[in-house]
């Protein structure tokens, strides 16, 4: 059995995939992944839906660029339930994503400065 520490995977899904079969990861090994999922990369998707079904032996960390990511989202919700629009309606997110991206308040907090979020929710 081994433990093993990553970080800052930063949607580079496949990398992340590539590395866990150098070390040749299984159900006897012990993982940390130290933060940083999303951003900057293509895959955040592709990470996103692997942390869901993540393996038991597997501890996740949240790092600064979760943590924003995390933040983006309670700010869209918030609006979106002020606004009472549909929270499972695309067009709905999509409109007000774009709204939200016109306040100059957010822009200035970089809402979503490395358009994690927009790659989400536009056309995906």
């Amino acid at each position: 059995m081994s433990t093993y520490v990553m970080s800052d995977i930063h949607g580079h899904f496949d990398e992340f995939r590539q590395m866990l079969e150098q070390i040749a990861f299984s159900d006897e090994d012990e993982l940390i992944i130290a933060g940083d999922y999303v951003d900057r990369g293509t895959q955040t998707i592709e990470m996103l839906r692997w942390i869901e079904n993540c393996p038991e032996n597997v501890l996740l960390l949240k790092g600064n660029h979760d943590a924003e990511f995390a933040e983006c989202i309670n700010i869209l919700d918030s609006y979106n339930r002020k606004l009472g629009l549909d929270e499972n309606d695309q067009i709905d997110t999509q409109t007000l994503y774009r709204a939200m991206q016109m306040i100059p308040e957010l822009q200035a907090a970089y809402f979503d400065y490395y358009g994690t979020i927009q790659d989400l929710i536009m056309d995906k």
